[in-house]
């Protein structure tokens, strides 16, 4: 089941005519425009724009936990690695992707920095 979830939330992410409806909001825009509004090493807390960003990449990866945990009883712990962390990681794909979505930055986030762990009963 894992791999059926991953290969949907891949396919989703990386079509550019799903994408305008599967992802909305800051994960709609190309990591450029993040790039435009940020300065590296200032932090998630920045300006309004910024915090906005973050709680939108939250906010995207809680949403694939809710799926996940449905469906395999697993989940990203958020908690793996701090906000800040999170918040370089993502400035950091997307100054090095500026073509891409800032939810493909989320979605890099979710299965190269994140632990996945079982739910405990």
């Amino acid at each position: 089941m894992r791999i059926i979830s991953i290969v949907f939330i891949g396919s989703l992410m990386a079509s550019p005519a799903l994408s305008d409806t599967a992802v909305s909001g800051f994960g709609a825009r190309e990591c450029k425009f993040l790039n435009a509004h940020t300065r590296p090493g200032n932090g998630w807390s920045e300006n309004a724009l910024t915090q906005s960003v973050m709680s939108w990449v939250q906010g995207f990866v809680s949403g694939v936990n809710v799926l996940k945990m449905g469906e395999e009883k697993k989940f990203f712990d958020l908690s793996a690695i701090s906000v800040d962390e999170q918040w370089t990681f993502i400035v950091t794909y997307c100054r090095r992707n500026p073509t891409k979505l800032i939810s493909h930055a989320a979605d890099d986030l979710i299965f190269r920095r994140l632990v996945e762990k079982q739910i405990s009963k």
